[in-house]
């Protein structure tokens, strides 16, 4: 018997091929059949009629690695039924953060990565210390950040030993598992490097069979040359080339979409590895410093802030724009045309133009550009509206022309909830399944579904990934069950206000880990006629109340319990849930619900145990509850540790593998070894008591 049956569905398999409704099984996580009408039978079935069932997303171009540690549920991507992302673009990447340099780092990221802690690491560290996420991860180095390593904040040519050390750098990064280097040739300190800098180091890549990125040299005034000169590193070196998040900025460059997408059309008929990505939107994303002339980054962040605050620089700068417009985006109409979207310092600010903050200062807008720049640190991240619909259309409904976001994972609540970002977040895939197809009509569904999948010709090879994403692929290797269950009319919201919601979006991994949250536990309760226990407080509970109601579901609510009454609920249910953004003693009720071998799953926790199965135990940490979960500990000390164990030991246990609280895993995995009860890491490598 399979596992799971999605009957009725329109499948659009990513090859362009017309849709066709059929049937799709899954066992064991994996795609085993697809049929017209099938007769095989399942444990749970999906009527999906009236909706389409496509293979997960790709997104070519994202900056989560920013995120992703700090929240690996990847919400905002999972809504969309995004399976894949690529991160480590534009040039910045985490590591390597070499002796000496972590800090200088963190200072260079805080405007894109302001709650990401840095530390010392290699390349290879830092994936073997990637956390599990709910999504596939493929990972880049960053130029920008090996010229960081090297040469620092310095305006000028990189050094033969320095040049020597970047190879050496991007090598070991490589061998680690980097797909290959981006580039962000439009900033410093990626900006001073010359041709034969970014061409010699496209040669390691080609030895490696890796791949490059390039946010080219500008997007505005320039961005013909800018363009050429990404694909003269193709031409020179023979290493595929991905331009990133082609456009248009500044509004003296509107109208020339044609122009810039024939010269790429020129150079892949010349049989050049080129290909390009774009986002369905007017509006890019940015730190605000990045909107001045490059020379004000010269010497670093703290360099900038003392150069920002003299008469004579800001008189040099205000020059500098009125006659070319801002650094990359080019000429705009106003600064009501920017809007902060995270200001770390200065955080009440978020969701306001720099126009509004302006006049509500009674200060010339070009100063109160500066002066915020100043207060917050050089850390805000804003939007600017710098592109035409038309050139946006026009991009996007090129055929080879593929989909990145340009954007980190997020989720509504939590560290990564904060301020009020680009709706890319939450809408790029959307949009493009929805308004593009529907209302503005630049392609049909089976085109917008190959453009998140088939389109990625080079791409996918690079990714070493055999199927192409193709479903009949899934079926012939066996593939991994990435599924993404949607209604055609699928709506997008453009508001660049918080968190806009993409819509009603499923995602598939053989099982289903997510369908509206919370809520999906409840149903399942219901259905299952068991018993669920849900512990906190907030407005999400009296919803949730209802639902429950609605539904005659056996539902325990809690609110803020502990110590024995706590024990005996938890002893009396099948699963446990433990959100800890609702639940400060989370730590507790989960140590409680793993020592009396009860399931536990975590509605922030990522990377819940794929070994779980039912009637066995699991157990997730989150790096959310790291704190907590020291006191906890601390409390418990080694003999009630050891009775914890000894509660749950006929049972055998499952722990999460996470790098943020290994020295719990090690402590209670260290307590069950003892005790000669098995232990599985939930990336699936058995310890034995003796390991």
């Amino acid at each position: 018997m399979d596992d799971l049956l999605i009957r009725g569905g329109l499948v659009i398999d990513g090859t362009g091929a017309p849709g066709r409704e059929a049937d799709v099984s899954v066992s064991g996580g994996r795609v085993v059949a697809i049929a017209p009408r099938s007769e095989r039978p399942a444990r749970r079935v999906i009527d999906a009629r009236g909706q389409v069932v496509a293979p997960g997303f790709i997104d070519i171009h994202t900056h989560s690695d920013f995120t992703l540690p700090l929240n690996p549920r990847a919400e905002s991507k999972i809504r969309q039924g995004v399976t894949l992302e690529v991160v480590g673009n534009c040039g910045f990447s985490v590591a390597p953060a070499l002796p000496g340099r972590a800090a200088m780092l963190r200072e260079y990221l805080a405007s894109s990565a302001p709650w990401l802690p840095f530390g010392e690491t290699s390349f290879a560290d830092y994936v073997a210390a990637f956390p599990p996420t709910a999504l596939n991860v493929i990972l880049q180095v960053g130029h920008n950040t090996l010229r960081l390593m090297t040469a620092g904040m310095d305006n000028r040519a990189v050094t033969a030993d320095e040049l020597a050390t970047m190879e050496r750098l991007l090598a070991e990064a490589l061998a680690a598992g980097a797909w290959g280097m981006s580039s962000g040739l439009f900033t410093a300190p990626g900006a001073y490097a010359d041709a034969e800098e970014i061409h010699a180091l496209a040669r390691v890549l080609r030895r490696h069979g890796a791949s490059y990125s390039s946010h080219i040299r500008d997007e505005a005034n320039h961005v013909a040359d800018a363009v050429r000169e990404a694909i003269a590193v193709a031409e020179a070196t023979g290493v595929h080339v991905q331009i990133a998040h082609l456009k248009l900025s500044g509004t003296d460059n509107w109208g020339g979409a044609s122009r810039l997408l024939d010269e790429i059309a020129a150079a892949r008929r010349r049989s050049l590895a080129v290909d390009c990505d774009a986002y369905p939107y007017d509006t890019a994303s940015n730190p605000l410093r990045n909107l001045f002339p490059r020379w004000v980054m010269d010497g670093g962040i703290p360099a900038m802030l003392e150069r920002l605050g003299r008469p004579e620089v800001r008189a040099r700068l205000r020059a500098d724009i009125a006659r070319d417009g801002l650094n990359n985006f080019g000429r705009i109409p106003s600064w009501d045309v920017v809007r902060v979207a995270v200001a770390p310092n200065l955080p009440d600010e978020a969701g306001r133009t720099l126009g509004e903050i302006a006049r509500r200062r009674g200060v010339d807008p070009f100063d109160a550009v500066c002066d915020f720049v100043i207060a917050d640190r050089g850390e805000t991240r804003i939007l600017v509206t710098s592109m035409s619909d038309k050139d946006v259309h026009a991009i996007s409904a090129t055929p080879w022309v593929t989909v990145g976001s340009d954007a980190n994972s997020l989720a509504s609540a939590g560290v990564t909830g904060q301020g009020k970002p680009h709706p890319r977040s939450y809408g790029t895939h959307a949009r493009l399944l929805g308004p593009c197809v529907r209302d503005w009509k630049l392609f049909t569904m089976e085109a917008a579904v190959h453009k998140l999948l088939g389109s990625y010709r080079h791409c996918v090879d690079a990714f070493i990934v055999p199927s192409r994403f193709y479903i009949e692929k899934f079926t012939e290797w066996g593939m991994p069950a990435s599924m993404f269950r949607y209604v055609p009319n699928f709506v997008d919201v453009q508001r660049y206000t918080p968190h806009p919601e993409s819509g009603d979006a499923f995602l598939y991994f053989g099982r289903v880990i997510r369908q509206k949250g919370v809520a999906t536990l409840i149903r399942a309760a219901a259905a299952a006629q068991s018993k669920l226990l849900i512990a906190g407080t907030g407005p999400q509970m009296e919803e949730m109340r209802t639902l429950a109601v609605t539904l005659n579901a056996d539902v325990t609510f809690l609110g803020h319990l502990g110590g024995q009454q706590l024990h005996d609920v938890i002893r009396s249910c099948r699963a446990v849930v433990l959100p800890s953004e609702w639940y400060e003693n989370a730590p507790v009720s989960l140590l409680e619900a793993y020592a009396l071998g009860k399931p536990v799953i975590g509605a922030r926790i990522g990377g819940i145990p794929e070994l779980i199965r039912e009637n066995e135990t699991g157990a997730c940490f989150e790096s959310g509850q790291v704190e907590s979960l020291r006191r906890v500990l601390e409390d418990f000390r080694a003999r009630p540790l050891r009775q914890l164990a000894d509660m749950g030991a006929a049972g055998r246990r499952w722990v999460a593998e996470d790098f943020t609280v290994a020295m719990y895993r090690q402590r209670i995995m260290s307590v069950y070894r003892e005790l000669g009860v098995p232990v599985t890491v939930a990336r699936g490598e058995p310890l034995s008591a003796s390991s």
